[in-house]
């Protein structure tokens, strides 16, 4: 299959998996907090919280160097994979150790210490995710993505079960870390069938040194980014309570529900990027500011509906005992903004071999959340948090991009695809003022052909555009020579 074809049926299988694994999740996570309430959905997302910064030991941040090594030395395809199998399978039995040690010191009520050792034991499968960096390398998402969405729907449909059944904490707790068992076998049998190139177990100093001495800007940067996402909800835990961890996740979950449209985006994106860095620096260029366009467009729209709505997307979901959760959700949206385009930037930067300047971004979004979080939340509770996430993750961090002079070109994209979008979201806000008692089902779509008619009227997606992104879903059928097919 031609490149083009290939990477517009990936992105599409790739969009449609994720958009209803994460239906499935939204449907999963809404029904466990009504079921636990506030206070007990509170002590289920701490468990998942807490075992997110474990989750980073696991990976060394090399999955996305594996991609770009596979990609520029296909003779060593196997080698490489295999000896990032190895390394993940070391870190992974590390992470959980580590995280069943720290647990016992962190002064969390027995069951709750008791549910983060069943949840634990997730770690250890943690190195499945270098097959899903194969098959991305390789373009050939649907041969993990489809595997993936039948075992969500499974898992959701048997978490489901077991809250019409009564089930305890512990029980649903356990039954949401199991689903790392067969999403691993699925993983390795499909590889074995589908990829081109088989891992080889044989260690190899020089390839593990390579990998390593690559990725640790990564690796260190997830660290932080795992401290700046989750660290409010720990702090909430320990300097309010259980109830208001509850209460800010159920808007975090919200929020997060979106973070598929940039990862899925960039994944299918990331490879060519690699490819014409090197290749074809014009074509680099031009994939990079249309991906920060094309999120920008995304994201902007929902940011600002969701902030005018924020109280009745709350009542919809969760219903009337989540309502004090809808101030943290209309600020927490903003944060996304952020995400979506700080994804783009990291895949950028990493393509670009600049991944180094990754780690002083995190650091200082980090920071300023822990120093914000301890300022704010005695105050002002789960709105503090929320500001302190919002923040974090766009503060310094763009003053950063403007410092470096090695990718400032860069922010310039990351900020100027900002300003249509913006614009065109203004008239959609003035209808949602003044329309905004008007049915959500009537109100939504009103608002969102409001916003697409100002996107078409003021260019914000031009001709080039509407033909790109309607080749993601309906590829052409004949190949053109364009460029080389990917290894």
């Amino acid at each position: 299959m031609h490149i083009s074809r290939r990477i517009a049926f990936n992105s599409g299988v790739l969009l449609a998996v994720r958009i209803l694994t994460s239906l499935l999740s939204l449907l999963v996570s809404v029904s466990l907090a009504r079921y636990l309430d506030a206070s007990g959905y509170g002590k289920f997302s701490l468990v998942f919280a807490y075992l997110s910064f474990f989750q980073v030991l696991t990976g060394l941040g090399i999955d996305t160097i594996v991609i770009r090594e596979v990609l520029r030395d296909p003779g060593r395809q196997p080698a490489i994979l295999g000896n990032a199998i190895l390394l993940k399978i070391a870190c992974s039995i590390l992470a959980f150790a580590v995280s069943v040690i720290v647990s016992r010191f962190m002064g969390y009520p027995g069951d709750v210490t008791v549910l983060i050792l069943f949840a634990s034991f997730s770690l250890l499968l943690s190195f499945n995710t270098i097959y899903v960096a194969a098959f991305q390398a390789q373009l050939k998402a649907v041969f993990y993505s489809l595997p993936e969405l039948l075992i969500t729907a499974f898992f959701s449909a048997l978490m489901l079960l077991c809250i019409s059944l009564g089930s305890s904490l512990p029980v649903l707790v356990l039954l949401q870390a199991a689903t790392a068992i067969p999403m691993t076998i699925a993983y390795v049998y499909f590889a074995k069938r589908n990829l081109s190139i088989s891992p080889s177990f044989r260690y190899d100093a020089r390839i593990c040194r390579l990998l390593l001495s690559e990725s640790w800007p990564i690796f260190f940067s997830s660290v932080f980014v795992s401290i700046n996402m989750r660290i409010d909800q720990i702090m909430l835990f320990k300097m309010v309570d259980a109830r208001a961890l509850g209460l800010y996740s159920s808007g975090v979950r919200l929020a997060e529900s979106l973070n598929i449209i940039p990862v899925v985006f960039m994944a299918s994106v990331y490879p060519l990027l690699c490819d014409n860095f090197t290749r074809a620096r014009e074509m680099f260029l031009k994939m990079y500011s249309r991906s920060f366009k094309y999120m920008s467009l995304v994201i902007l729209p929902i940011s600002f509906g969701t902030t005018l709505l924020a109280e009745r997307i709350i009542l919809f979901f969760y219903g009337p005992s989540f309502v004090e959760a809808s101030p943290s959700l209309a600020v927490l949206i903003w944060s996304e903004v952020f995400i979506f385009l700080g994804v783009v930037f990291s895949y950028v930067v990493t393509a670009a071999g600049l991944q180094r300047y990754l780690l002083s971004f995190t650091i200082t979004g980090a920071a300023s959340n822990v120093i914000l979080n301890l300022f704010l939340i005695p105050r002002y509770g789960t709105l503090g948090a929320a500001v302190a996430s919002l923040v974090s993750y766009g503060g310094l961090g763009l003053v950063l991009q403007w410092i470096y002079r090695d990718i400032r070109p860069i922010a310039v994209h990351y900020c100027s695809s900002l300003i249509k979008p913006t614009l065109c979201c203004i008239p959609m806000a003035l209808l949602l003022l003044k329309y905004g008692k008007m049915n959500l089902f009537f109100l939504i779509p009103a608002s969102a052909a409001t916003y697409f008619l100002m996107v078409i009227v003021t260019g914000a997606l031009n001709k080039e555009d509407r033909d790109y992104i309607k080749g993601i879903f309906f590829p052409p059928t004949q190949a053109v020579n364009e460029a080389p097919e990917l290894p």
